[in-house]
């Protein structure tokens, strides 16, 4: 995901927990916190797909990111809006990389 991709969206709004309180985001205070240009450590950076559900024009994808001192685990709702697949939701959780991944309901089965 890019800001420019970002950017193509006009509701979205970003949620997550910080410090065990509710935080949410509205599309312009998300790209707001973003830097506008590349990490210095974009190297180092690795991102995956780990899981997509999907019903006809409407998904939901589980992502992670993985940072050289944070672990990101995104959850982001999609529509297919005119031929392309478009972000509408966010939630994430910021994890420092000494903590581990608990597993989600779907895996304990």
């Amino acid at each position: 995901m890019n800001i420019q991709e970002f950017s193509r969206i006009t509701g979205m709004s970003s949620h997550t927990l910080q410090d065990g309180r509710y935080a949410e985001w509205s599309l312009d205070e998300y790209l707001a916190r973003l830097p506008g240009r590349a990490a210095d450590d974009e190297s180092r950076r690795a991102r995956r797909i780990t899981a997509v559900h999907a019903t006809d024009d409407a998904a939901t994808a589980e992502l992670e990111l993985d940072y050289p001192t944070v672990r990101f685990v995104d959850y982001v709702t999609l529509l297919l809006i005119n031929g392309d697949w478009v972000i509408v939701n966010k939630a994430f959780k910021a994890l420092p990389k000494h903590v581990a991944l608990r597993p989600t309901v779907a895996e304990d089965r």
